[in-house]
């Protein structure tokens, strides 16, 4: 504060300036998203002496009643309108944001889908876990229970006793669970207000949201561990003291007998493979929970790279290399194109006009919203939309317009080929819808999809505007295309239209606007990879935990392994080997559900973020990883088992029971 500024102002006025202060305004987009612009604010006096008008631009009204009323205030934007115009001032646009909305709605509410979906998916993993392990446990305690039933032990008593074991454990993990589950909620609340362009000053959650919490931690592991609880505390005196209970059985089902087939393995590698087929139960619980959590790393990052795949083709509406939206309408002829096209690096130009418009309806309202129009060449080099209806114009079109998707969604009755009237530059018009294409988000120096735009040749806007050669946007494509090449031709044509004192209002690279967009998804990815950390992570602790009481079952078996000499060494290679086996087979199962997870996933965040489906791009890539990480995940999780294993005493084994 206190110093002084050289600027430059729109018609090429410099001035030193005093930087007598900072705000925060909470009703623009974030300088992160928007590529670090600055936004400066000044009195109608220091602009008269920068060498802008003082007249007003743009009046921003706020209704007295109904403010979540959308007709309400579409009603008062229109008599304001009206009143303007009476006045013998130009409307050149009216914007209506949604109402109880932030302009970064549509970002948030696709967080809170994954978020959702992702969280629903992680209690289901948990559910899984809880009940593999609870029937680890019963399967063990058979004898046990047995002898309690013997000496008069009532099954009420001993269901009530696992059942408060289950309670205590999940008041245990909830003590650990929500200070941690508020400090990641935190965490994420400031990093999304940020992107908000907001800052959190203080941090509650709700009542009600804790006691869900309490309800959910309490109640689930309760409702997993039921089934598995009953059936084992249904047992007779004779049944459990008859069952085995021990390692489980090999050798009945087909897969036994073509394991048993198998050859070309060492006889450690063999034993293996057979043990995790002993609890088939067991093991698909345990293949279920690891393949779930493979399967939603896996789409997390086909989720991923749909995003770049959509964002390339968004990005591929426009082609050129630099965006040059000039201060006013100028006048662009030939010889202004040869003059631009002699700078060095620029291999094509062409001149279009971006100009506010309204849809006229039947009844003779105004669409709430102004709509972004394009004027430019009907065979243009530089566009390539996506259509989803329809085509794009032809030469030979007489007023044809194509509208995107935005446009469509606020106008549902609009369809191909039929005629709308619209309002350009106080003009009225009627032109025929010929296509319909989808959304874009960079372009227009404003990260925000949900903008109805619309697309005419340059030959019938100037028709219907009455104007002959003018233009506010110059678009040109350079002999190079990287970055540092992009940058270097801005340079130049900012000179050169320095020179020859045409005022601009901004450049923007092809690579800045596209930097925008991804910009936009960053949150989304950040968020995906996070929970893919955290699948992974759960998959793993139940690979543990399987483990852990496969070795803790075969403990005797252990102990007569070591007894006809098999060294340590070979004990850990078989429990190891028994992991990886189990993490191969739950990356296949991962491998078969990530393709339809992913299709599925990249629709509803399309959806919700962009309003239609994202262009779907599996990532065989993400199969690979996930193969990486499994095996890593199974020998980690198959570690301290196995050295537990390679660590027992024959004597205390044999005795084990």
């Amino acid at each position: 504060l206190g110093e002084f500024g050289l600027i430059e102002s729109p018609v090429g006025i410099e001035k030193e300036i005093e930087i007598v202060g900072t705000v925060h305004d909470l009703t623009i987009v974030s300088g992160e998203l928007l590529n670090q612009v600055i936004f400066g604010y000044t009195s109608l006096e220091t602009a008269v002496w920068l060498g802008l008008s003082d007249n007003f631009t743009e009046i921003k009204l706020t209704v007295a009643d109904d403010a979540l009323d959308v007709t309400h205030i579409q009603q008062v934007a229109q008599e304001a309108s009206d009143e303007v115009e009476e006045s013998g001032l130009p409307v050149f646009g009216t914007q209506i944001p949604a109402p109880g909305k932030h302009l970064m709605d549509s970002v948030v509410q696709s967080l809170l889908l994954i978020l959702g979906s992702l969280g629903g998916l992680s209690l289901l993993l948990s559910t899984f876990l809880v009940f593999n392990t609870v029937s680890a446990i019963l399967s063990r305690q058979v004898p046990q229970i047995g002898v309690m039933k013997a000496i008069g032990a009532p099954r009420r008593d001993i269901l009530m006793m696992y059942l408060a074991t289950i309670f205590i454990f999940s008041g245990v993990a909830l003590l650990i669970a929500v200070p941690l589950g508020m400090v990641g909620a935190r965490v994420m609340t400031v990093q999304l207000a940020k992107l908000m362009n907001f800052d959190v000053t203080s941090f509650q959650v709700p009542t009600t949201i804790l006691l869900l919490e309490l309800i959910i931690g309490i109640l689930v592991p309760l409702l997993a561990a039921l089934a598995p609880i009953l059936r084992g505390t249904q047992l007779t005196v004779r049944e459990a003291f008859g069952s085995q209970s021990g390692s489980g059985q090999f050798g009945a089902g087909r897969i036994d007998r073509w394991l048993s087939k198998m050859r070309g393995l060492s006889i450690s590698l063999s034993y293996a493979a057979r043990n995790i087929f002993r609890r088939k139960p067991r093991l698909l619980l345990t293949l279920l929970t690891l393949s779930i959590g493979g399967a939603i790393f896996i789409t997390t990052l086909s989720v991923r790279e749909s995003l770049f795949v959509t964002i390339d083709s968004i990005a591929a509406y426009w082609q050129q290399d630099l965006t040059v939206d000039l201060q006013r309408p100028y006048r662009m002829n030939e010889e202004i194109e040869q003059a631009i096209t002699a700078v060095s690096d620029i291999s094509a130009i062409e001149g279009w006009t971006v100009t506010p418009a309204f849809h006229i309806r039947e009844d003779g309202s105004e669409l709430s919203k102004d709509i972004t129009l394009f004027a430019l060449p009907s065979n243009s080099q530089f566009v390539e939309p996506t259509l989803l209806d329809g085509r794009w114009l032809a030469s030979d079109d007489q007023n044809g317009i194509v509208i995107n998707i935005d446009f469509a969604a606020i106008e549902p009755d609009i369809q191909v080929n039929d005629a709308i009237q619209m309002r350009i530059n106080g003009r009225e018009s009627v032109w025929q819808v010929v296509g319909v294409v989808t959304t874009q988000m960079v372009g227009l120096g404003e990260p925000r999809p949900e903008i109805p735009m619309a697309y005419v040749a340059y030959d019938d806007f100037e028709t219907a505007v009455n104007r002959r050669g003018v233009v506010n946007r110059v678009v040109v494509a350079g002999t190079s295309h990287s970055p540092a090449a992009q940058d270097a031709l801005a340079t130049q044509l900012d000179n050169w239209f320095e020179a020859n004192n045409i005022r601009i209002r901004t450049i923007d690279t092809h690579t800045k606007m596209r930097s925008q967009a991804e910009n936009l998804t960053m949150p989304i990815l950040l968020l995906l990879l996070s929970m893919a950390a955290l699948f992974a992570f759960v998959g793993g602790l139940s690979l543990a935990g399987t483990m852990s009481l496969n070795v803790l079952e075969r403990t005797q078996e252990i102990g007569i392994i070591r007894a006809i000499g098999a060294p340590s060494r070979d004990i850990m290679q078989i429990v190891i080997s028994e992991g990886v086996f189990v993490g191969f087979l739950s990356w296949l199962l991962a491998a078969l559900l990530a393709y339809p997870m992913g299709w599925m996933m990249s629709v509803a965040v399309g959806i919700s973020f962009i309003k239609v489906p994202l262009t779907y791009a599996f990532a065989p890539l993400g199969i690979l990883l996930w193969l990486g990480v499994v095996v890593v995940l199974a020998i980690i999780a198959s570690y301290i088992p196995a050295r537990n294993a390679s660590k027992l005493i024959v004597r205390e084994a044999l005795a084990y029971e």
